[in-house]
């Protein structure tokens, strides 16, 4: 029977740490290497502003001396001691199909979190906002993933049931076919909405950028404060103005001004939708670098991005049932598909399965769901 042992990640361990996934998907032709300086800046404590509030411990696990999987433990200690019951969480797991590797990888983020006095974990979740690597893929495998988007081989779902983790939630992404007309119903209540003498909408201010963030922070903070889903976003967490500023300078060089909309009623901020370009489709060939040949690369092959993907959107609740959401999308919409032609489809991820009102402006909008995400959840007691 082969050795299986785990290990801490160190200083001399931690280029590999990243490295993994390039042993676990390398027949697998879906698989986009992500950029290894994304996945570091979430460990990096002087680049990720959660270290403020939480902690994490990274691990590797060697099948007969070889790596075979990883995992990370997380602790946000600004929420997870308040929740009941108290879970910490896990994420970037990555692991041969081996179910005693596996194993090994979830007992030993399940011990260093019980030894921080919490009561369960839930993953995969990410040691920082929710627009990238939450969730394991449960449905659809066969597209290469989006930009932040988990990807993971079907397998993932039987090691981690087996392990004896359970469904916490669902969350849906959707696409919306460019080539398609935008829906009447959506043009008729976008118009509406735009014939409002106290409305205002317009594309985002790219140079005027940290000004623009802040109102979308207002926003996004205000719209998800009062949702009405129980119990749902109970944990949520507002952006603060460095984590907005920390995103903002992640996704200054590829945003569009006509991925990024702003609606406004009476002059107060109301609603807005984020979206960029793919950029996944032209990471595909740098092989998770980002030296200078890399970003020569990265040049070359930004033309043949085709693929949108909506970040984050949201309408304080006030603003609720004006259109407004159908207003911006639809001026969206219409304005990639008569300005950036290159661009045949929109994918609206992480929409939550509770959330109806999300779901129903998509929808509204002609999307429909192509893929599925699922959060897991283990209480230690049951172990």
């Amino acid at each position: 029977m082969a050795d299986i042992t785990v290990q801490k990640v160190t200083a001399e361990n931690d280029p590999l740490f990243y490295k993994i996934p390039w042993h676990i998907y390398q027949d697998d032709p879906n698989w986009i290497p992500p950029l290894i300086q994304d996945t570091k800046s979430v460990f990096d404590p002087d680049q990720n502003s959660f270290y403020h509030k939480g902690q994490t411990e990274q691990f590797i696990a060697f099948r007969d001396g070889k790596p075979a999987g990883r995992i990370a433990a997380m602790l946000n200690s600004a929420k997870d001691y308040q929740s009941n019951p108290k879970l910490g969480g896990f994420g970037f797991f990555e692991c041969f199909n081996d179910q005693r590797v596996a194993d090994a990888l979830f007992s030993a983020a399940s011990d260093w979190l019980m030894s921080k006095d919490l009561e369960g974990m839930r993953g995969p979740i990410n040691f920082g906002e929710t627009d990238r690597w939450w969730g394991l893929l449960i449905e659809n495998f066969k597209e290469a993933p989006t930009y932040g988007i988990n990807y993971n081989p079907p397998y993932y779902i039987d090691l981690i049931e087996q392990y004896g983790m359970v469904k916490e939630h669902d969350q849906l992404s959707y696409k919306i076919h460019l080539e398609a007309p935008i829906p009447e119903r959506l043009k008729r209540i976008a118009n509406r909405a735009i014939r409002r003498n106290d409305v205002q909408i317009r594309m985002v201010n790219l140079k005027n950028l940290s000004e623009e963030a802040e109102i979308i922070r207002t926003i996004y903070n205000k719209a998800w404060q009062e949702m009405d889903i129980e119990d749902f976003f109970d944990t949520f967490t507002p952006l603060t103005s460095t984590t907005v500023q920390q995103m903002i300078n992640e996704l200054k060089p590829i945003l569009i001004p006509e991925g990024v909309w702003l609606a406004f009623v009476d002059n107060k901020p109301a609603s807005f939708v984020l979206t960029i370009p793919d950029v996944n489709q032209a990471f595909r060939y740098l092989d998770g670098k980002f030296n200078l040949l890399a970003k020569l690369k990265f040049l070359w092959h930004r033309k043949d991005i085709n693929r949108l993907r909506v970040i984050a959107f949201g309408t304080v609740k006030k603003f609720r049932r004006m259109g407004l959401e159908a207003a911006i999308f639809a001026k969206g919409l219409s304005h990639i598909k008569n300005n950036l032609p290159q661009y045949s489809e929109v994918i609206g991820a992480w929409t939550g399965e509770e959330n109806w009102l999300m779901q129903r402006s998509i929808e509204g909008a002609g999307g429909e769901v192509y893929q599925k995400h699922r959060t897991y959840k283990l209480l230690f007691s049951n172990k």
